[in-house]
């Protein structure tokens, strides 16, 4: 079994992006920022008294504005929900670049998977996916727009896969298959025990060994699968451990040396593993 890497302490990154745009200031004439300060001020009203609770003074109020200019900026609570909806998508988005890529595609794939993970347990996150639940089930015109806006962030979401998935496919350290199919068996797993655990449940779901070390089982299950004779090669070449190296300033320099992409081995692993 391959050892997790090691983040120093769990981080919100979802939460965070809520807050610095709470942070934003803004003028009396600046209605564009104001909007902006309202819809991270109802994400953050539905993270912290759910969304059946939600009152819109109490989001006036962390949005520093009046209640009557809030009515001026969303006079339809429909409409507010759906911005609010789509803006915690595009923050979302924004959340998932924050993690810490790792110029060796193998491991920068662990790092994007272990940080995906983080963002799933948060619990601003946990109550924003159930919110959105419950506008995508509502009975109105609500529910065709808000299951656009939630696909939407998903395909965003995605595509963060998609583009490691097919750089590992080109290096030759996975064979080609459907990156639909391969994305799911990847992230479903995830997914499986984070939020949709907390969803049917509404508790937490108990890992065997520490949380980084069930991801990165799962991305090792992911190679099992997918893997090629180059990155079994490669897996030897960075030693047993191969992911506890994603933290390593020697595994760092061997890559920005030129030793992982330059490898004329690796090459021709590479092409002796392209169909």
């Amino acid at each position: 079994m391959i050892a997790a890497s090691a983040h120093p302490k769990p981080y919100l990154f979802f939460e965070q992006q809520i807050r610095q745009r709470l942070s934003v200031p803004t003028s009396r004439q600046d209605d564009g920022t104001r909007s902006y300060l309202v819809l991270a001020a109802v994400l953050q009203e539905w993270a912290e008294v759910g969304f059946l609770s939600a009152q819109m003074p109490s989001i006036s109020a962390r949005a520093g504005l009046t209640p009557a200019t809030l009515e001026r900026l969303f006079p339809n609570r429909d409409d507010l929900h759906l911005e609010a909806l789509a803006f915690g998508q595009q923050l979302i988005v924004e959340a998932m670049k924050k993690y810490q890529s790792h110029a060796n595609p193998m491991l920068d794939l662990l790092e994007l998977a272990q940080h995906y993970a983080s963002i799933l347990q948060e619990p601003y996150f946990k109550q924003f996916s159930l919110c959105q639940t419950i506008l995508v089930r509502m009975d109105s015109h609500v529910r065709e727009q808000a299951s656009f806006i939630a696909l939407a962030g998903n395909a965003e979401i995605k595509q963060f896969w998609h583009d490691r998935i097919a750089l590992l496919i080109q290096d030759g350290l996975l064979r080609p298959a459907s990156l639909n199919h391969m994305i799911f068996r990847l992230t479903a797993p995830i997914e499986a025990q984070t939020a949709h655990w907390y969803q049917t449940s509404h508790s937490s779901h108990a890992p065997d060994e520490e949380w980084l070390q069930e991801i990165t089982n799962i991305v090792e299950g992911f190679f099992e699968i997918y893997g090629t004779t180059g990155f079994q090669f490669q897996r030897l070449r960075l030693g047993r451990d191969w992911s506890a190296l994603s933290a390593s300033d020697d595994a760092q320099m061997l890559c920005q040396q030129g030793n992982w992409e330059a490898n004329p081995d690796a090459q021709i692993m590479s092409q002796h593993n392209t169909p």
